[in-house]
């Protein structure tokens, strides 16, 4: 039953979706998550915004290069720091060769996550790949957020606009190499 967004008893969320990047084949996506994750987020929902967001559209991107937003909803420590960059540096090692479904392999254009307050940043060449593998990058990030710190917002480039998203974000900057 659907009710207040919530489905069921284990008390599933539904967000917005989103679009898939153009030149990738044109698809609708949604992401479900549990209600207990979204009690984590407090008076926010989850932000997923690719360039295709309805209410601020862009095609001021380039794929070979372009940024990636994580916000989370606390500065990470150096802890979470270190083992949000492991992931990412996982994640980059298993789509180096072949993304999801055949699509073709995502690689790093950036040697480090830059750590900003609360938010973590970096640079993907996904011009071989798809959207499939893209949504498992999310769904990657997302893990993260349910073990370590919640992720309120997950921002594909938008470098014009990324205060619209996330807010001005302050402190000192500090990176992690990617190994």
């Amino acid at each position: 039953m659907l009710k207040n967004g919530l489905i069921g008893e284990d008390r599933i969320w539904q967000p917005i979706g989103f679009r898939s990047l153009s030149p990738f084949r044109d698809k609708i996506c949604v992401l479900w998550y549990t209600g207990a994750y979204r009690e984590k987020l407090g008076e926010l929902d989850l932000s997923v915004v690719f360039p295709s967001i309805a209410s601020c559209p862009t095609t001021d991107y380039d794929l070979q290069n372009f940024l990636v937003t994580i916000g989370m909803s606390k500065k990470p420590s150096e802890e979470d720091s270190q083992k949000l960059t492991k992931l990412l540096a996982g994640w980059f090692e298993s789509v180096s060769t072949q993304g999801l479904f055949g699509e073709g392999c995502i690689k790093s254009a950036s040697r480090e996550i830059v750590f900003r307050g609360r938010l973590a940043q970096f640079r993907v060449d996904a011009s071989n790949s798809g959207q499939d593998t893209l949504n498992w990058l999310l769904l990657s990030v997302l893990n993260f957020g349910y073990s370590n710190i919640p992720v309120q917002e997950f921002v594909v480039d938008h470098e014009k606009k990324l205060d619209l998203f996330v807010g001005r974000s302050r402190g000192k900057t500090r990176s992690i190499p990617l190994q």
